[in-house]
This record gives C-alpha cells, structure tokens and sequence, in this order.
C-alpha cells in the first residue's frame, strides 16, 4: 500500500518530520529504507508516493499527523497513469480571471518571463521572475505566493540578497499560459511591445486588478503638498502610456508623460513617468482599487491622515 496526498501537503509533511526529529536528508532516508538522496528528490521535490509503512512510522516518531491522504491499492502500478492525470488536473491553469489579471500587472511592474538556454544540458529552460525590495517582503508572502499559488498550484522559490526580493518559478508549463495571456517574454527595458493585454483592458474589474498590480510594485506614494500624490514611472513608454490611458478609462485624470533622465556611475537611465495628482481621485482609487501593499496603505494613510483632512481607513480590496 502506498499513501497518496497533495504535493503541497506531503512537503510540508517532510519538512515537518526533519524538523522536529532533527533529521538531515541522510538520516531521513535510513527512516524510509532508502538513501537520503532519494527520499529528497522523490519524497519531497518529486511528491512520489510513500509507502505506508513508511509514512505510519514517520507520523509515529515526529508525532505528525497525516495530511488528508488516500491509500492506493496494491496494483497501483496499474493506476499510475490515472494518478499522472489526477496530478495534471491539479495543476492545470487557469481561465483569463481577475486573479490572472492582478499577477501580470504584477509581472508588468516588476517581473518579466524569460528562458535560457543550457549549453550544459542542450536544452531550454523557463522562467518567471519578480523582483523588488526587501521592505515588500510581506507582500511577496501575503499577495504574490499565494497568489502565484491558486492560479497554478505551484510555491515557487523566494531568495533575499542584500535590500532585494526575488521570487522565481521554474516552469515551461506557467511560461507557455502567460505568453498565451500576452505577457511578453524576454527584457522589459525600453521594450515597446510592452502594454497592458487586451484581454484585460475589456473589462473594469480585469483592468483594477491589473492596475494594482503594477501600482503595487512598480507605483509610488508620497507627499504633494499636505497630501498625496501616486508616481508611475517605467523604462517603458508603451507600457506608461498604456497605464495612463487605463486609469483614463475608469475615469481618472493623470498627468501628460514626461520623459525623465538620472545619471550614476553604473548606468544611465532614461524613462516616462506621469503622476495621480488630484486628491479626490487618489482617495477614489484607494476605495475602488487599493493597495495589497501594506508599504503602501501605511505610506498613504500617513500622508492623507494630515491634519488638514479628517482621518481615513482603507478597506482591503475583495479576495
């Protein structure tokens, strides 16, 4: 017999056992009767079945439940072709759907999709990456991870080096939808087929959720005078006007596009910002759109609860 669960659930059924009885991947693997080696690949990263025995001692000696699991019948050799299509099920993408939407305003502000190639290996590899600073970490756990999470089934990797976030996906499968949803691959600097999709721009609540995406990590909250005022700035022209004839769409006034220029020893940047200046929209557009970023809400409540204005809160945009 061997016990089928999600992989989700067994990896954190495996991380959970090595922690608690101070395992290394060695010692695991003696648990298992198999080599460390294989009870890391197969056990956690592949989510092989284990064999019941097996589990039943591990839940023993950690004091770890069992995930929701199903015991597979003897034959289940027979039946592997059908759990390869019960896994393919799980993971299958998802529809053009708002949450799609908010993940490629995401990936428009500070992502991109991309492959490499291995001289190594003679083959492609595939790639999905956000970057961005470490005080959005929150963010990245709360929003992008779970996010990332429903859509596709997948946890991804999140790596911290210096100030900097990055989070990264590996796979053909995620790479392939999201060029298939418009998201174009490869270098987003000055690349001027860079928009908000089509698909999106069809319907308001697409087009919020896109929006705050992008404003969530590639916007900017900070003070104009005794209020606030939103920046949008992008490497991009197509994708800054893009934005702005988005947010003109629902109604909202920003200001023309201006090229902008910054100098420094590492590089010259050349980029197009334009501004959400009026205060009556930015309080629109925290009620209608919103912030998933608390970097955000904090800096914006800061700025508006002055005390020229009477004091604000900010509800949390729909899940």
């Amino acid at each position: 017999m061997r016990v089928f669960m999600s992989i989700d659930d067994q990896r954190r059924f495996v991380r959970g056992v090595k922690m608690r009885c101070n395992l290394m991947w060695k010692e695991f693997g003696k648990q298992c009767r198999v080599s460390g080696q294989t009870a890391k690949v197969n056990y956690y990263y592949r989510g092989n079945t284990l064999p019941s025995d097996c589990a039943g001692h591990l839940s023993k000696i950690s004091g770890i439940e069992l995930p929701p699991h199903v015991l597979l019948p003897d034959n289940w050799g027979q039946v592997k072709g059908g759990l390869a299509f019960l896994h393919k099920s799980l993971s299958k993408n998802p529809g053009l759907c708002e949450d799609l939407a908010e993940f490629i305003g995401i990936l428009l502000g500070d992502g991109c999709i991309f492959k490499s190639y291995s001289k190594k290996e003679q083959k492609h590899f595939f790639f999905v990456l956000v970057t961005g600073h470490l005080h959005d970490l929150k963010y990245y756990q709360s929003t992008v991870r779970p996010l990332v999470r429903k859509l596709f089934h997948v946890s991804g990797y999140m790596q911290r080096r210096e100030n900097t976030l990055a989070f990264l996906i590996k796979s053909r499968r995620i790479y392939d939808f999201l060029r298939s949803a418009d998201m174009p691959g490869g270098e987003k600097v000055r690349n001027e087929a860079l928009s908000i999709p089509e698909w999106i721009t069809q319907k308001p609540e697409f087009l919020k959720a896109c929006i705050r995406g992008i404003t969530d990590t590639d916007g900017s909250v900070f003070r104009s005078g005794k209020g606030a005022r939103i920046q949008y700035k992008f490497a991009s022209k197509s994708l800054t006007k893009s934005m702005q004839n988005a947010l003109i769409s629902l109604g909202y006034h920003p200001t023309q596009v201006r090229r902008t220029e910054s100098f420094n020893k590492e590089r010259n940047y050349i980029g197009w910002r334009f501004y959400l200046s009026r205060q009556n929209e930015i309080d629109r557009f925290v009620y209608d759109i919103g912030f998933r970023n608390n970097w955000h809400k904090k800096r914006y409540l800061k700025l508006r609860n002055h005390e020229r204005f009477s004091p604000v809160q900010i509800p949390s945009p729909a899940p």
